[in-house]
């Protein structure tokens, strides 16, 4: 486990996955990050999703006439990672493919993870480099998870989800976690999104033409919120499961989605799956910024 900090806030990161453990807004010490320590309900903080985001049919691909297994999110969340550096405020954990990732994803890679502070903001840097002969597909998505409600004296319903700018956001239709290719209007012209202990029970919320550069969590009668910055990402899903009470929220900025029911096998016919030439890299950044 590694922690950086500054007067904002300490940050612990495992090694397996280089996974979030735990945030401490140090103003109200307050633990930010849901722990994933409650039976039924969620095991995981804050997963990165890779190589692919949510599920591929019957957790298959083919590349090259070959058939590979691959579980719903990827696998590089239970792979364990290699210090690089660590320093008070940032620490840099890096992974590569190995005989054993290359049974299930026929691509050779290198992965490193910074995790940066700046004031009371979390940078978290993914970058990916291609090192087979050839082209790579993949996706890389985000999967946080923050207590809700914040403290013992709130409740779900003095939350919103609000959005920089008015949206009109279609919604994926999903069924048993794949598309089906419709979409729905979720709503329109609105920028906030009540929560409520009923908002998931039909699974997440995935939503593709967003126009805000921020989505917060936002506690309405004192101000305190979680910012996420969304611009580069073309997927956005908000989910909890359905677990009364409701005890945590994920914001999750995905580069792919979920598979369609009916999608061609080969990796390279996925829908919004990301391309990287031989040699290429691959950067992108998610920033978290905490305000109690």
């Amino acid at each position: 486990m590694y922690i950086i900090e500054n007067k904002y806030l300490q940050v612990k990161i495992n090694s397996q996955g280089a996974e979030i453990k735990s945030v401490t807004v140090k103003k109200s010490d307050r633990e930010a990050m849901w722990q994933g320590d409650t039976p039924n309900y969620w095991a995981r903080t804050a997963p990165i999703l890779f190589p692919h985001c949510g599920r591929f049919t019957n957790n298959t691909f083919t590349h090259n006439g070959q058939e590979y297994q691959n579980p719903q999110h990827g696998f590089l969340r239970n792979m364990d990672f290699t210090l690089v550096e660590n320093n008070a405020e940032s620490v840099v954990l890096m992974s590569q493919s190995d005989v054993e990732t290359l049974k299930i994803y026929p691509f050779t890679y290198q992965v490193v993870i910074k995790y940066c502070l700046q004031d009371n903001t979390l940078h978290h840097t993914f970058n990916v480099k291609n090192q087979s002969n050839e082209k790579m597909y993949f996706n890389v998505g985000y999967h946080p998870g923050f207590n809700c409600p914040f403290d013992d004296k709130h409740t779900v319903a003095d939350y919103t989800f609000e959005f920089e700018k008015a949206e009109s956001p279609d919604m994926l239709v999903c069924v048993d976690a794949f598309n089906t290719g419709e979409k729905e209007r979720l709503f329109e012209n609105k920028n906030t999104i009540a929560l409520t202990e009923n908002l998931f029970d039909n699974d997440s919320i995935a939503m593709d033409n967003l126009n805000s550069k921020w989505v917060k969590l936002v506690e309405k009668d004192t101000g305190r919120n979680i910012k996420l910055e969304i611009a580069e990402f073309p997927f956005v899903l908000l989910w909890s499961n359905d677990v009364k009470p409701m005890r945590f929220v994920c914001i999750e900025p995905w580069h792919g989605i979920n598979d369609f029911s009916d999608a061609k096998p080969e990796i390279s016919q996925k829908y919004g799956m990301q391309v990287l030439d031989v040699d290429g890299e691959y950067q992108t950044d998610l920033s978290m910024q905490f305000e109690d």
